[in-house]
Formats: C-alpha cells, structure tokens, sequence
C-alpha cells in the first residue's frame, strides 16, 4: 500500500512522485492514488506560494502519469487525468494524441475534459488531431471535435477542408457544430463554401440558419453561390440566400440585381426577406432600387423597391429625385410606398415637395406631396409651414384636408396657423371644384378643428368663437376640439354649458357639448 506523503518542498515531492511513476509505469499500473497526490501537488495553493516552478522532467514525467490515466478501466480515473492534464495547458501537448483518443469515450464527462485540456495543449497540436477526427466515421466524437475547433478561432483555418467534409455527417447536431464552427473562422471558410450551399436544404432548420449565417460570415466569395440560391425554385433555399445576403450587408451588393428580381413574389414573408437584404447592403442598392420603381413593368416589384428604398432612408438620397417621379404612378400601393419612403428620406426631399404643393401640378398630387410634408413632422417645420399653411385655403377640399392634418404634425408658429386653420374651419366645402368629389375623405372641418388642438392654450378663443357659428357642423367640431383639449380649455365651460342648453339646438350639437364639458371636468 502506498502511504500519502507528508508535506515537503513542491521539488521533492514532485521528483519523488515522478521516481513513483516511473515504477508504475515498470508495473504497467496507473494508481488514483498517485494522479490525486499529484493533483494536490500542482493545485495546492500553499504549494504554489512557497516552491519553485518544476523542472520539464517532473512535467515529463507528470505528463506520461496521466497518458497512462486516460487508458484506465476507471471512468473516474480517466475523468481526473483528463481534468489534471488541462490544468498544465501547453506542457501537456505530448498527450495530445491521448486526448484525442477520449473523444469516443464512453462518459460524456471524460470527452469533454478531454476537449478542454486539448484546447489548453494549443493550436498546433491540437488542430491536426481535431482534423482527424472530423474525417473518422464516429458522429458524436466529430460533434466535440468541431465544437473544440471553434475554440481556437483563426487558429483552426487548417482544418476547413475536414469540416467541410463533415458537413454530410448523418447526424444533425454533428452538422450544426460544424456550420457555427465554419461561422467563427470567417471568410478563411471559403473552402467549405459549396458544401454550405448543400446543407442550405437540411430537413434541419437549425443547421440550415447556421449554414446561413457561415456563408454570411465568408463574405464577398460567397455572393455568386447566393445568388444562385436565391434564384432557386425552393423557397427554403431562397429565404436561407436573403437571410445570408443580409448579414453580409455592404459585402453583398454583387446580389442586388438578383434580389430585385425576386421581390415578384406572392410570398410576403419571402419577398420581406429580400427587401430587408437589399436594405442591409446599404447605398449600393439605391440606384438598381430607383430604376426598377420607375421602369419595372410589375407594380409589385414596384412597390418592394420603395419599400427597400424607403429603408435606406437618407442613404437614398442620391435617388430623391426617381422616387419623387413615382409619385404619381397609377398604382395606388406603388404611390402608397412612394409616400412612406419619401417621409423616411428625411430633409433632402422637402424642397421639391414644397414646389409641388405650390404648383398647379394636379390635386392628387399636390394632396400627396402635403401628406408627406406632414409624416416628415417638426423636421418640415421651417421650410415647409408657411406652404402648408396656405394649403389650408387650397380649392381642392381633399389638399385642405390633409393640410389640416399636416399643420398639426409640423406645428408651424401658431400666431400664423391659427387663423387659417379657424378660416378653414368655417370654410367648410365653400370654394370646392367639380375637381375634389370629397365625399369619402371626411370633413375639412372636423380635421381643422382637431388641428387647432395642438396649440391647446392659444385656441380655445378661436374654439370659443366657433361655437356661435352659424353652422351646427362647424360648433359640433368646435366643441368637439374643446373636449380633446381638456382642462387647458377651462375658459370655455360657460359657452359649452350655454351651448348645451339652448333651446332648439340640434341633438347632435348639444352632445358635442355635453360631452367635452365632461372632458374638461374630468368627469
């Protein structure tokens, strides 16, 4: 029986421990009781404070110990040898093939501790063995050996050509450990490129959005195979080319004709896909973008192109004037998307707007270049109040319409805004045209009312007035106003409470009344 040392110096101990496993080594025999003594020798803190580094003969000798330990009939010796050899890092490196060999141990715990120890031996050692188990025929020792890849970065490049290889492995997760393990190393995956492109259809959509994002790591050498893929009749295969082409942003723009091609699509989501890659890709898809909103023949492909366009926001700006053009196109959901872009293209667009608003240029079109003057908020204020708020008296009703609703979001000064919107207020339909058949875009009334209340202090006089007014529409929406204003319109409750007991006043007018009185109140 082997009696546990008494503490001495770690350099004694350590050479008697190393006389210790010479003679196992002698017996053919691994002893716990020496690998736990030799645990305690290197970890003990004491032992650290108060000895001398070892000689590389005691690490030798160590090292060749706990070989020994890896072969053992004992799980739990294994598993200690494992754990003890990680802890010498690189002076372990010639139990390296050892390690290697625990990856198809029969205890997951001993696989890993084999992992991390040879992730502590280094790269150089440890990639060529790694390799070679990525080329056996075993899935779950692959599986470890490409996690333990990952681990070394850059530093694991030599054995690309095995990954890609093990991408055909019958077992998905074996699969997934490669694609993340390809992701980590960049565009130096280049190699496994086209056995990417073939997991791009895995039955596993895990493994699928790995492959993916590891394409989009490879970067600009991966373009041409992703626009195959896009191109492909399998959705799957499509949407896994968008999503890799979005992570790969600028380094993509080889694909942006080919993603263009695709927003003619029923799939929603699918075409989504495609717009949020050409988005991702950046200024490069700005001019392809404009020219297919403007001479696409298919109003789908239209409409996805402002969309992305809209996306790029000020990145578009190069592209203001194509997409002003598209204003009028007779596809309503084209000019739809036009609108929405043009608001998120920000101050560049405000000028040419003004114009059109200012022109005799028709009044759809001027009612659209109004509505987006409105969507671009306080950002139009200086530049474009003064226009809106002559848009107010326009002769199309529709115009005065929705210049009510842009004077409230842009908020021009009031002392100028006010009083044109209570004209607009009284104005009513006076002064519309055969043009305007208004009926269906609501009441110019009711929105200048509701305009006024973004002003809440300085219009409750003008909102007082029009509660005399000699149109019960115009006093309904007054009031009305009042009642969206609230406390601050305290001033009116006199007039609203006449107003709601006049006598012979309409229904409708005196529960206008009631109504905001009750706002006021907060009742």
């Amino acid at each position: 029986m082997i009696r546990r040392p008494s503490r001495r110096p770690r350099a004694v101990r350590l050479a008697h421990l190393a006389r210790l496993a010479h003679l196992a080594r002698l017996a053919g025999i691994v002893s716990i009781i020496i690998i736990g003594v030799t645990s305690a020798a290197v970890s003990s803190p004491a032992a650290a404070q108060d000895a001398p580094p070892a000689d590389d003969s005691a690490d030798d000798a160590r090292v060749a110990t706990l070989t020994k330990g890896l072969a053992s009939d004992h799980p739990a010796v294994r598993l200690r040898a494992a754990q003890d050899l990680a802890r010498l890092g690189p002076r372990a490196r010639t139990a390296a093939p050892a390690l290697a060999a625990c990856f198809d141990d029969d205890e997951d715990a001993v696989a890993t501790a084999a992992a991390e120890a040879l992730v502590g031996v280094g790269a150089r050692d440890a990639v060529p063995l790694l390799a070679a188990i990525l080329e056996g025929e075993q899935g779950a020792p692959r599986a470890l050996a490409a996690s333990t890849l990952a681990r070394f970065d850059a530093e694991a490049a030599p054995a690309v050509a095995a990954l890609g290889k093990a991408l055909s492995d019958a077992e998905a997760p074996t699969r997934l450990a490669v694609a993340r393990t390809l992701t980590g190393l960049g565009p130096a995956a280049k190699p496994a490129l086209f056995d990417l492109a073939r997991i791009l259809l895995d039955e596993d959509e895990q493994v699928r959005l790995a492959a993916t994002e590891a394409m989009g790591a490879i970067g600009k050498p991966a373009v041409e195979v992703l626009v195959m893929a896009i191109r492909d009749r399998d959705t799957r295969l499509k949407w896994s080319g968008a999503v890799a082409l979005a992570q790969m942003g600028p380094d993509g723009e080889g694909a942006v004709d080919a993603l263009i091609e695709q927003l003619e699509t029923d799939d929603e989501r699918l075409r989504d896909r495609m717009i949020k890659a050409l988005i991702e890709i950046g200024p490069a898809a700005a001019d392809p973008l404009a020219t297919s909103l403007t001479e696409d023949e298919s109003p789908v492909r239209r409409a996805a192109a402002a969309l992305a366009i809209g996306g790029l926001g000020e990145a578009a700006a190069s592209v203001s004037e194509k997409v002003l053009d598209a204003l009028d196109d007779e596809s309503g959901a084209v000019v739809n998307a036009v609108e929405w872009a043009l608001e998120r293209m920000g101050a560049g667009v405000i000028g040419p707007l003004v114009t059109i608003v200012a022109s005799d240029a028709s009044g759809s079109l001027r009612r659209r270049a109004v509505r987006i003057l409105g969507g671009l908020g306080e950002t139009a204020r200086a530049d474009a109040g003064e226009v809106l708020i002559g848009a107010l008296a326009d002769r199309n009703a529709r115009v005065r319409h929705a210049a009510a609703l842009a004077v409230a979001r842009v908020q021009p000064p009031p002392d100028a805004a006010i009083p044109a919107l209570f004209v607009a207020l009284r104005m009513g339909e006076t002064g519309a045209t055969e043009e305007t058949g208004f009926g269906e875009y609501g009441d110019v009334r009711e929105e200048a009312a509701r305009a006024l209340t973004a002003w809440p202090v300085e219009a409750v006089p003008a909102l007082v007035a029009a509660l005399g007014d000699g149109h019960p529409a115009v006093r309904t929406h007054a009031a009305n106003a009042l009642g969206y204003i609230g406390r601050d319109a305290a001033a009116a409750l006199p007039e609203l409470v006449s107003l709601r007991e006049r006598p012979g006043e309409l229904e409708a007018v005196r529960a206008a009344a009631a109504a905001a009185i009750g706002e006021i109140a907060g009742e």
